[in-house]
């Protein structure tokens, strides 16, 4: 695991596995959730609220998963996928 403090429950490594796995660069994804794209490239602080919700919305994955909070990376919510 990362020594970085924002990194405790591995937000950015599994944030760059999610989007490994969907082909989407940082830029897109920035594009994406409306933000500048140093938002998504900055491992030193962690995103808004909105803008993690923004990410598992176009990755489909779980928030609790990509804070480290559950194993499940599928969010439960089926109106969550888009």
């Amino acid at each position: 695991m990362s020594r970085r403090c924002s990194n405790i429950y591995g937000f950015w490594d599994r944030l760059e596995e999610a989007m490994a796995e969907k082909k989407m660069s940082k830029l897109k994804l920035a594009r994406l959730i409306g933000y500048d794209r140093r938002t998504v490239y900055r491992r030193e602080t962690t995103p808004s609220a909105l803008a993690i919700a923004k990410i598992c919305v176009h990755l489909n994955i779980s928030a609790d998963w990509l804070l480290g909070l559950t194993t499940q990376k599928k969010p439960l919510n089926k109106s969550m996928e888009g």
